[in-house]
Protein backbone atom coordinates (compact mmCIF):
# COMPACT_ATOMS: atom_id res chain seq x y z
CA UNK A 1 0.00 0.00 0.00
CA UNK A 2 1.54 3.33 -0.82
CA UNK A 3 1.08 5.14 2.66
CA UNK A 4 1.24 8.79 0.58
CA UNK A 5 -2.36 8.28 -0.97
CA UNK A 6 -3.23 4.74 0.63
CA UNK A 7 -3.97 3.15 -2.61
CA UNK A 8 -2.68 -0.85 -3.68
CA UNK A 9 -0.45 -0.65 -6.41
CA UNK A 10 -1.91 -3.38 -9.36
CA UNK A 11 0.53 -6.17 -9.88
CA UNK A 12 -0.94 -6.94 -13.36
CA UNK A 13 0.93 -6.12 -16.72
CA UNK A 14 4.32 -5.49 -16.53
CA UNK A 15 5.03 -6.90 -12.64
CA UNK A 16 3.96 -10.61 -13.52
CA UNK A 17 6.23 -12.09 -16.23
CA UNK A 18 5.55 -15.83 -15.46
CA UNK A 19 2.05 -18.01 -15.42
CA UNK A 20 0.35 -21.05 -13.79
CA UNK A 21 -0.92 -24.44 -14.78
CA UNK A 22 -3.81 -25.79 -12.97
CA UNK A 23 -4.62 -29.47 -13.76
CA UNK A 24 -8.02 -30.87 -13.63
CA UNK A 25 -7.86 -34.64 -13.12
CA UNK A 26 -12.20 -34.79 -12.40
CA UNK A 27 -13.77 -37.72 -10.34
CA UNK A 28 -9.37 -38.93 -10.24
CA UNK A 29 -8.59 -41.21 -7.29
CA UNK A 30 -7.12 -39.29 -4.00
CA UNK A 31 -3.48 -41.21 -5.86
CA UNK A 32 -3.61 -38.94 -8.83
CA UNK A 33 -0.77 -36.63 -9.40
CA UNK A 34 0.44 -34.28 -12.50
CA UNK A 35 3.66 -32.68 -13.35
CA UNK A 36 5.54 -30.92 -15.92
CA UNK A 37 7.95 -32.74 -17.64
CA UNK A 38 11.58 -32.43 -16.54
CA UNK A 39 10.35 -31.18 -13.04
CA UNK A 40 10.27 -33.07 -9.31
CA UNK A 41 7.43 -31.39 -8.10
CA UNK A 42 3.50 -33.51 -8.63
CA UNK A 43 0.36 -32.01 -8.32
CA UNK A 44 -2.98 -33.40 -7.14
CA UNK A 45 -6.22 -32.45 -8.63
CA UNK A 46 -7.31 -29.19 -8.79
CA UNK A 47 -3.46 -27.30 -7.73
CA UNK A 48 -1.75 -25.21 -9.62
CA UNK A 49 2.10 -24.89 -10.04
CA UNK A 50 2.62 -20.90 -10.85
CA UNK A 51 5.77 -19.50 -11.84
CA UNK A 52 6.53 -20.97 -14.81
CA UNK A 53 7.87 -18.82 -17.53
CA UNK A 54 6.26 -18.25 -21.28
CA UNK A 55 6.49 -20.97 -22.93
CA UNK A 56 5.42 -24.59 -24.08
CA UNK A 57 5.29 -27.63 -21.52
CA UNK A 58 4.24 -31.34 -21.23
CA UNK A 59 2.14 -31.83 -18.45
CA UNK A 60 2.48 -35.36 -17.98
CA UNK A 61 0.30 -37.98 -15.02
CA UNK A 62 1.31 -40.28 -12.21
CA UNK A 63 0.35 -44.30 -13.09
CA UNK A 64 -2.42 -45.31 -10.41
CA UNK A 65 -2.76 -48.99 -9.88
CA UNK A 66 -6.63 -49.47 -11.67
CA UNK A 67 -6.36 -46.74 -13.80
CA UNK A 68 -5.94 -46.27 -17.39
CA UNK A 69 -3.25 -42.87 -17.05
CA UNK A 70 -4.46 -39.70 -19.40
CA UNK A 71 -1.99 -39.08 -22.32
CA UNK A 72 0.70 -36.36 -21.81
CA UNK A 73 -0.60 -32.56 -22.81
CA UNK A 74 1.03 -30.06 -24.26
CA UNK A 75 0.36 -26.32 -22.86
CA UNK A 76 1.19 -22.99 -23.89
CA UNK A 77 2.22 -20.90 -20.90
CA UNK A 78 1.40 -17.20 -20.82
CA UNK A 79 3.08 -14.31 -18.61
CA UNK A 80 0.22 -13.19 -15.61
CA UNK A 81 -1.99 -16.21 -16.96
CA UNK A 82 -3.62 -19.31 -15.63
CA UNK A 83 -3.94 -22.27 -18.27
CA UNK A 84 -6.46 -24.38 -17.45
CA UNK A 85 -6.21 -28.66 -18.44
CA UNK A 86 -8.69 -31.38 -17.72
CA UNK A 87 -7.67 -35.06 -18.05
CA UNK A 88 -9.74 -37.85 -16.73
CA UNK A 89 -8.12 -41.72 -15.12
CA UNK A 90 -10.21 -44.26 -16.21
CA UNK A 91 -11.10 -47.06 -14.05
CA UNK A 92 -9.73 -50.65 -15.77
Amino acid sequence: TNEQTNDVPSLAGDYCTTGAVIASLGDAPAAARWYVEGGISQRSNGQALIGLAPGTYTIKFVDVDGYTTPADQSVTVEAGKDTKINATYVSK
